[in-house]
């Protein structure tokens, strides 16, 4: 997430649903979404106006895929703009779409966008079986890959101005199975980095390690949360600018939890 601080541009009115809709829309997957309803609609021929919804339809697709087309257009000149001291080790998928990422990023002035939100995988943390080799490789992949995104940051003067979050759907248990990995779990941890924010702290409390004590939910080694990642999304969504008002209106359930957004 990048906030270039340009005042002009403070997001207002914005939902859950509008910012998965807007992540939609720049993909090619819309184009395919448009053109199957133009389908649909145009078999029934026999329903009253239905030749002006397949007109409607069919231009409405035409304009998204321009819009998408555009939208390329004006990532590929930013990735082109300027170059990049700094060099990526890591040579993976993972390290690579974090290049390309900072280079968007440095290039944002051709975009004439001030707040972007990027979305980055990174597999194979589904460790049901050899978990020990796996999460080996893919935590030295992202240590290796955030460390050089951090130093190109630094290069472009923007570590502060850019906020690297994890996500995960969920943990894995303490307990080991049968095939030398762990199963789905509830409670977990997250990172964030740079931003400005106030670091070098864990935020919340840390669950007690004990199978069957009283963070675990089933004897598993399965933790129970002490925060919601609605706490943890809002104080993200305070620090792309919106204001409190705006956080409630974009997370409803954060009233739910008494002490609100966590603080960065």
């Amino acid at each position: 997430m990048a906030d270039t601080n340009c005042p002009e541009a403070t997001p207002t009115g914005l939902s859950r649903r509008d910012v998965i809709k807007g992540v939609i829309a720049g993909g090619a997957v819309s184009s395919a979404g448009y053109l199957f309803r133009v389908s649909t609609v145009g078999a029934q021929t026999s329903a009253p106006g239905s030749v002006e919804r397949l007109i409607t339809l069919t231009v409405n697709g035409q304009q998204r895929r321009v819009d998408v087309m555009k939208q390329q257009i004006l990532i590929d000149q930013a990735m082109q703009y300027g170059t990049l001291r700094t060099q990526f080790s890591e040579s993976t998928g993972f390290g690579q779409a974090l290049r390309t990422i900072a280079q968007i990023i440095n290039g944002r002035s051709v975009i004439g966008a001030n707040r972007q939100i990027f979305y980055l995988k990174q597999g194979a943390y589904d460790t049901h079986q050899n978990q020990l080799d796996s999460q080996q490789s893919s935590l030295s992949e992202f240590d290796t890959a955030i460390s050089n995104f951090m130093n190109c940051l630094d290069e472009m003067g923007l570590t502060d101005q850019v906020l690297i979050c994890t996500h995960s759907d969920f943990s894995r248990t303490l307990t080991s199975n049968t095939s030398g990995g762990s199963d789905h779990a509830w409670a977990n941890n997250q990172l964030m980095i740079g931003g400005g924010i106030n670091g070098g702290r864990v935020v919340g409390t840390m669950p007690e390690l004990e199978l069957g004590g009283s963070s675990d939910l089933n004897g598993l080694g399965c933790w129970i949360p002490t925060l919601s990642v609605t706490q943890m999304t809002a104080a993200i969504g305070g620090w792309m600018g919106l204001n409190s008002s705006q956080v409630a209106t974009v997370f409803p359930d954060l009233a739910n939890f008494p002490s609100g957004a966590i603080q960065l």
